[in-house]
């Protein structure tokens, strides 16, 4: 029997104990109306709330007129990206757009916050030109050119929206000579170069088909409009994602031609809420986990060969990621991939609906395992509905953890049910070692006490000292900009950070593999920006040194192959290393 087999039937075993329990103990926690218990809360790193002192006012609006669209209710995206080019993570933060019979005073646009340090930020949304009025979900920001700057592209409920920049931090709408304007529904796009030609293709998630104009409204009419639920998605049909490929030249031009036929994909409908690129066979390119809401999900193995054409395979099934342990489809939303076991392969991780749990798939030399409850990832979450989800380390221990916003899709479900809400709290996991986790939410700090409706989540250092910051969208509010103080003055915890330049015109190198090494201490992530909710994070990788406190060697594998090894590199601060 092969490794993975033996693996496969001792979780599987497990597993079906874990459901039991779960089942149980759920069971009891809503019968008592409390949230599940956590652990002993030790001395450690907080999060402090620094949105109302940062100068970011952006309020989300969805855009409704009272007749509660399906697109307003999983609406919310932040992004973290250098558009100006000068070392710190600036922010941006997708609006919607007003629906049919919304009036609105001044139209509702995406808006860009300058990083001017110390947790303070200043609007530039109309010097940059990026005051983008489409319906906007998510906002991605690859280098599209291969210039050296980054750019935008905007995935909307219509027309998509790409936005160039010129470098000196002005951005110029080139979308239709682009290719990439796309139609219907767009809720997330991954740049990667899918067939190893060095610039960057396009992988955009669409979510259902779905007509404001025309689509009547959910619930029970008979008790009035106010009264609505919001719809769920299977009254929709899926959309086709689209495949798009990069065929710029020296011109400079940008031009993407669509292969989603040619390519494979083509026959393929879901209902995509996340892209996450990883190579998940680590067979040197970049494969794609698509998450999808109450359908099977994608993952889609590629196997192009050098130089094309793409050629994608879908094997949700095959490799176990397509539904939950049980065989039941979920409402996967926010999703991210991330070695948590340290055996040196990508992992995948779903947040999803309530009464469904989250769901962690644990990767076992390219088959997938759903290792939700023996991570300790599953009670927890059964009354939650979860959107941003990404593992990051918080404490800067060498081990992953996970943060969540949560917030539910039904603004009326106390009605419903009175164990669950509509605004919810976010969560914070620790990892412990081994693939487990602990929910730890109580020392995230007071953010961590109040309730949202929590939507897109994006993950960064924004002050540039060596911890993870986060950028939690809500809907109909404010975003929460929470500064992690791991690094603290007379605290210890070491790191180090690999920020990497591409040879080419992948000039972020999005798609490459880097292993760290600290001692025995072993850790290996991706260069990605796709992940988590409606987020584009920081592109930068940090890695958390525990009580390691020598030199640090590194293996780079960049998108092109090529290998690099580097040694003795000092902890504490970032590494700019240019692909030789």
């Amino acid at each position: 029997m092969a490794r993975s087999e033996r693996r496969a039937g001792a979780r599987r075993a497990g597993r079906s104990s874990a459901r039991a329990a779960l089942a149980a103990s759920v069971a009891l926690t809503a019968s008592c109306g409390d949230a599940p218990s956590e652990g002993p809360v030790p001395p450690s790193t907080r999060f402090v709330a620094r949105g109302a002192a940062s100068g970011v006012d952006f309020v989300h609006d969805h855009g409704g007129n009272g007749r509660k669209h399906f697109t307003e209710i999983v609406v919310g995206g932040v992004s973290l990206f250098d558009y100006d080019g000068d070392g710190d993570l600036d922010l941006h933060c997708a609006q919607a757009a007003a629906l049919p019979g919304r009036v609105v005073a001044a139209p509702l646009i995406d808006r860009l916050y300058r990083n001017d340090g110390a947790f303070r930020f200043t609007e530039v949304t109309a010097s940059a030109g990026v005051g983008e009025t489409g319906y906007t979900f998510s906002v991605s920001c690859p280098d599209v050119d291969g210039d050296g700057d980054l750019d935008l592209y905007c995935c909307n409920y219509g027309r998509n929206t790409l936005l160039v920049n010129d470098g000196h931090g002005r951005f110029t709408d080139v979308t239709e000579s682009s290719g990439l304007a796309g139609t219907g529904w767009s809720s997330a796009a991954a740049f990667v170069d899918l067939d190893r030609d060095g610039d960057l293709d396009c992988y955009v998630g669409n979510y259902v088909v779905y007509d404001v104009a025309t689509a009547p409204p959910c619930g029970d009419p008979a008790t009035g409009v106010a009264s609505h639920d919001y719809c769920h998605p299977d009254n929709f049909p899926g959309a086709r994602d689209d495949v798009l490929r990069n065929d710029g030249g020296r011109d400079g031009a940008i031009r993407f031609t669509d292969v989603t036929e040619a390519c494979g994909a083509g026959g393929s409908t879901g209902k995509a809420l996340a892209v996450v690129p990883t190579d998940y066979d680590d067979d040197g390119d970049i494969d794609l986990y698509v998450a999808n809401d109450h359908v099977p999900n994608f993952l889609w193995r590629n196997d192009t060969p050098r130089g094309g054409p793409i050629a994608l395979v879908e094997i949700g099934f095959e490799a176990g990621v397509a539904q939950d342990g049980e065989g039941k489809n979920e409402s996967c939303m926010g999703s991210d991939a991330a070695d948590i076991d340290h055996d040196g392969d990508f992992d995948l991780f779903s947040a999803n609906m309530a009464m469904e749990t989250n769901t962690l798939w644990v990767n076992d030399d390219g088959v997938f395992t759903d290792d939700t409850n023996l991570a300790g990832l599953g009670r927890e979450s059964y009354l939650w509905v979860g959107f941003g989800a990404k593992f990051f380390d918080q404490d800067l221990d060498g081990e992953l953890d996970l943060a969540l916003a949560n917030g539910h899709v039904l603004d009326q479900v106390e009605r419903h049910d009175p164990h669950q809400s509509f605004r919810q709290k976010a969560q914070l996991y620790r990892g412990v070692g081994r693939g487990k986790f602990r929910l730890v939410s109580s020392e995230g700090g007071p953010y961590f006490e109040e309730k949202h409706v929590g939507r897109g989540l994006a993950a960064g250092d924004l002050d540039d000292d060596g911890d993870v910051d986060l950028v939690i969208a809500h809907w109909q509010e404010r975003p929460e900009l929470l500064e992690n103080t791991a690094i603290a003055p007379g605290r210890t915890q070491r790191w180090i950070g690999v920020d990497l330049r591409g040879r080419g015109a992948n000039t972020r190198a999005l798609g490459a593999r880097v292993e760290c090494r600290a001692g025995a201490l072993f850790q290996v992530d991706e260069v990605r920006g796709a992940a988590s909710f409606a987020a584009w994070n920081d592109t930068r990788l940090l890695f958390g040194l525990g009580a390691h406190e020598g030199a640090v060697d590194l293996k780079i594998r960049w998108p092109d192959g090529a290998e690099q090894e580097l040694r003795g590199l000092a902890p504490g601060r970032y590494h700019r290393i240019a692909q030789p």
